[in-house]
């Protein structure tokens, strides 16, 4: 096979590998930025579902406590001393499992959050690699190339055997 030949092959396929590696690198960003806007959706509803189970939660504890207070008022008692001690220590129950229910909301809301800055960071890098393997790539297959022209077009030893 003439040299220039085995040399044009060689840049051919080094130019396909690079387009290759390229297009990889966009496909790997695409799909991390799909991830990113994935958690970045979840980071939402998390926050939205807390926001919504918190509120739920503050309505379930007013009955409660109103209903406690009813009970301790059908029975005669006066709200001083333990029962009014009773309904302040279950008032702040409730308030506390609330605010538990909301910084639990904020706690996957932020972990989702960073695991879409992470996926786009790996978008960036896999984009950056592709160039890297791109370049790479196309000095192999020039050196190739012209690895052929200069054996005048015959293959290293040991090679097609």
């Amino acid at each position: 096979m003439p040299p220039a030949v085995i040399a044009g092959i060689a840049i051919a396929g080094a130019a396909i590998g690079a387009i290759g590696a390229i297009r990889q690198g966009q496909a790997a960003q695409a799909a991390a930025e799909f991830n990113a806007k994935v958690a970045e959706n979840n980071a939402s509803s998390a926050k939205l579902q807390a926001k919504e189970e918190e509120r739920r939660h503050r309505i379930v504890a007013r009955k409660r406590i109103g209903a406690t207070r009813a009970a301790i008022g059908a029975s005669g008692i006066s709200l001083e001393g333990s029962p009014l001690d009773v309904l302040e220590e279950n008032a702040a129950n409730a308030e506390l499992d609330a605010l538990t229910i909301r910084h639990a909301g904020e706690v996957a809301n932020i972990d989702f959050l960073n695991r879409a800055r992470v996926e786009r960071f790996k978008g960036r890098q896999a984009k950056t690699n592709s160039f890297f393997n791109a370049g790479s790539t196309l000095l192999l297959g020039g050196a190739s190339a012209l690895s052929g022209l200069s054996s005048g077009g015959k293959l290293p030893s040991g090679a097609g055997a």
